[in-house]
């Protein structure tokens, strides 16, 4: 809180007032003190006048310091309840943030665990699905040879074809039988 008192313009109650020295007196005046307000313009002429209009404002200021001192405490108050609401809002996120992820990385791991047995279980079984993601585990039996129709090699270990050759060769195919409206899981090779 500001506790220094600063005489305002009584017309605007701005704090711009500047005294000078009048140089052009006016004839029979021997009045040379002059505050002037730079905002609205509002002249006082005379020190006796001065003085008076300080007194009244440097009065009602001391009138009023306790309330300010008042108003200044509830104001330090709020901003020291909204900053301890703040603290705690964010103590309070950051302990839930930490919980759940803790929880999603064990949910995570526990599915991540089951997948793995699943899979170790149906070892033989187990290729991977088209979109490859190993969430998604297709079963389907060994084969013996490459999955394309033009093709006798045998596969790899971990694929239903021999080569990424023909890997691309299948798919085109698939896909020239959708352009033409055909399902390629019913056509006969």
């Amino acid at each position: 809180m500001n506790d220094r008192f600063v005489m305002l313009c009584p017309k605007c109650s701005s704090t711009g007032l500047e005294r000078y020295s009048d140089r052009q007196p006016v004839w029979g005046s021997l009045d040379d003190f002059v505050l002037k307000c730079r905002t609205c313009g509002k002249t006082l002429y005379g020190q006796e006048v001065c003085q008076a209009e300080h007194d009244r404002q440097k009065a009602a200021w001391k009138k009023a310091r306790p309330e300010r001192e008042q108003a200044a405490a509830a104001a330090h108050e709020q901003a020291h309840q909204a900053q301890l609401r703040e603290r705690h809002i964010a103590a309070a996120l950051r302990k839930s943030s930490g919980e759940k992820r803790r929880r999603e990385a064990q949910e995570q791991e526990e599915q991540r665990a089951e997948r793995l047995a699943w899979v170790r279980k149906n070892a033989s079984q187990v290729t991977q699905s088209p979109n490859k993601s190993p969430d998604h585990p297709k079963v389907v039996a060994p084969p013996e040879g490459c999955a394309w129709q033009e093709c006798s090699s045998p596969a790899r270990d971990t694929s239903i074809y021999c080569s990424r050759s023909c890997s691309n060769k299948n798919a085109r195919y698939r896909h020239k039988l959708r352009q033409q409206g055909k399902d390629p899981d019913t056509v006969a090779a």
